[in-house]
């Protein structure tokens, strides 16, 4: 039994010598430290500096609009073996000259003064955005590194030290943020292309314009034409894109809004700065392609212009959120991400903020962030477009079933008043035969017999029409009314077309119910869906035909079941029923609208439930309307 723990002893004991043994092995690499030398002179020699007083900073530092810098990396081998040493400078896109000296003893053992970014971009020692300085260092031996370099705006800089693959990896981990950085603004923009291409909004495109020149500009400003695509010389063309920014910022800005009344007085001051960019960015073009000499290069000012567009745009969202326009907020928090993006890449590049990741990738994290929460606007805003649509359609097709029911309407008086005008006129015919044609005179009780059957019959028919008055009233107001007796009054409009046909309608109503609602809304559903009932079945020519009614309730619902003994229905289309336009029946006979309007007025407007089953021999139109919505 003691065996095995003996043994587990001997692996642990194993295992934390490697780890000790690693720890050690690491520590036994070439250590370095940065310091720089505060020049105000501009010493250009080597041998001018060899003597100067240099201050501890950091291994990657920003030096704002500084336009030269001397470095010193003291590098110690604390290793036991001549180790290859790799010294790695990043971001030498932004820079002009680099030179580096190697120098033991005071001397200058070594040196490589070759790269300058427009006379010699082409150096061995180049890869991508970063140059490499190599030097053998003897065992626990001591160099200094000096490092010169010029800029022609700032310098900011990222210096590594080590193997050659340590110093590449180093350099691959910072370039792959700026990779994910580009690749969600590149996917955005083709997204959005697409989405143009089937759906052509202006909002799409602009938005893709916007976020690919992001992407283009950002890519370069961060090296990565230089790391990737080894290209230098792009730096005239790209920075073109700086006009290209601010306009489509301002036209994805206008799109969103054109709709909106409130914004035409922002819009003139936008137009302003479009009207300012159009010219700008003509001017350069037209004078780099050499028609003509340019007095000053617009991209000079484009910083200025890109600045004042940005904080009018922030000022124009901030007024429209506290108008409380649509979609405001997000819009603000959108491009307020990338205002203090910008911000604090300024920031970095004035050297108001240290080099860290954040503030070195500043402007293209807030432009991410911005294009992300701008594509949830778009999404929000075009559902909002979309639903707006849809309820015109929507209003459209509930014009359409009213005109529908209207003509029915008609048709349902014309049945009811057909037998009451016949008595009517049975009636004066009765008394023009015996007053006019057998010439003798009525009898008084015979003639008020005749008279109280046509008054009876129009009370009838003025009865009828204020049923229909009462049931399709214009008035929307909701009011507490008696389900049972709506239902009636339906039943009894469609009763004699119902008899002419041959269809025996029953009804079994439970109790007294009481419902909360429009009373027109409920007795076109009803109709709807009883004459539905009629249609088929005098479609399929069923024998005995029957449609039963029942009204009912449980503890937390109204139930109306309508059903027939049709036949039922396909289990493959009891779902398409109430779509928009489903119908059986001839174009010319059927719009197929009625029962989508039914399930509309029910569900959206009742907030209650219409399906359908099929039961022995027929189907059944389920209605359920929920008691929180019933006051007595």
């Amino acid at each position: 039994m003691k065996r095995p723990t003996i043994k587990t002893f001997k692996v642990n004991k194993h295992f934390l010598f490697l780890i000790l043994f690693f720890i050690f092995y690491t520590s036994l690499h070439a250590e370095y430290k940065v310091s720089f030398f505060d020049d105000k002179t501009h010493y250009k020699d080597i041998s001018q500096v060899l003597d100067k007083e240099f201050l501890p900073t950091s291994r990657k530092e920003t030096f704002g609009k500084k336009k030269f810098l001397w470095l010193k990396v003291n590098i110690t081998n604390k290793t036991n073996k001549i180790e290859d040493n790799y010294l790695s400078l990043r971001n030498i896109h932004i820079m002009k000259d680099v030179h580096f000296f190697t120098i033991k003893n005071n001397k200058v053992v070594k040196q490589n003064i070759s790269f300058n970014k427009y006379k010699n971009p082409d150096v061995k020692h180049r890869i991508g955005n970063i140059l490499l300085y190599n030097n053998e260092i003897s065992p626990n031996e001591k160099i200094e590194v000096y490092i010169y370099m010029t800029a022609g705006s700032n310098i900011y800089y990222e210096i590594n030290n080590g193997s050659l693959i340590e110093v590449m990896a180093k350099a691959a981990k910072s370039s792959a943020i700026l990779v994910i950085l580009t690749g969600i603004l590149l996917a955005l923009g083709i997204y959005y292309l697409f989405l143009y291409l089937f759906t052509p909004n202006k909002e799409y495109i602009y938005y893709t314009l916007l976020v690919t020149t992001m992407a283009t500009w950002s890519f370069y400003v961060y090296g990565g034409y230089a790391y990737y695509f080894d290209l230098f010389s792009i730096g005239a063309f790209v920075n073109v894109l700086m006009v290209f920014l601010p306009m489509f910022t301002t036209l994805f800005f206008q799109s969103v809004y054109k709709d909106t009344l409130q914004f035409k007085n922002y819009n003139r001051i936008l137009n302003v700065f479009v009207f300012i960019l159009l010219i700008a960015l003509v001017y350069e073009v037209l004078g780099r392609v050499g028609l003509y000499e340019l007095k000053f290069k617009v991209t000079g000012y484009l910083a200025f212009i890109y600045i004042a567009n940005l904080f009018t745009i922030f000022i124009i969202g901030l007024i429209i959120y506290f108008k409380k326009l649509p979609l405001s907020g997000l819009f603000l928090l959108a491009f307020s991400a990338n205002f203090i993006g910008v911000i604090v890449t300024i920031s970095f590049f004035r050297a108001k903020l240290p080099y860290t990741e954040i503030t070195f990738y500043g402007n293209m994290i807030g432009s991410a962030i911005e294009a992300i929460l701008f594509s949830i606007l778009l999404t929000y805003k075009m559902r909002q477009v979309y639903k707006d649509k849809e309820d015109a359609i929507n209003a459209t097709k509930v014009q359409s079933i009213k005109i529908n029911i209207m003509s029915e309407t008609i048709d349902f008086i014309s049945h009811q008043w057909r037998q009451p005008l016949s008595q009517i006129n049975a009636s004066v015919m009765a008394i023009e035969d015996i007053t006019y044609k057998n010439n003798k005179n009525m009898d008084a009780q015979e003639l008020d017999k005749e008279l109280l059957h046509i008054e009876n019959t129009t009370n009838y028919m003025s009865s009828t029409i204020d049923d229909f008055k009462n049931l399709f009233s214009t008035d929307k107001k909701e009011e507490v009314f008696l389900l049972n007796k709506i239902l009636l009054n339906s039943i009894s409009i469609v009763q004699k077309t119902f008899e002419n046909q041959n269809i025996c309608i029953k009804h079994h109503i439970e109790k007294e119910l009481f419902i909360k609602g429009n009373k027109g809304d409920i007795a076109q559903t009803l109709l709807i869906i009883i004459n539905n009932a009629k249609d088929v079945l005098i479609e399929r020519k069923i024998e005995n035909p029957i449609i039963n009614i029942n009204l009912f309730s449980d503890e937390k619902t109204i139930k109306i079941h309508i059903s027939d003994n049709a036949g039922g229905i396909k289990e493959s289309v009891k779902d398409e029923v109430f779509n928009a336009y489903y119908t059986t029946k001839n174009k010319n006979e059927g719009s197929g609208l009625g029962l989508y309007i039914a399930k509309m007025i029910i569900e959206n407007k009742m907030n209650g439930s219409l399906y359908i089953d099929n039961i022995e021999n027929g189907s059944c139109f389920c209605i359920e309307l929920q008691k929180e919505n019933i006051n007595g």
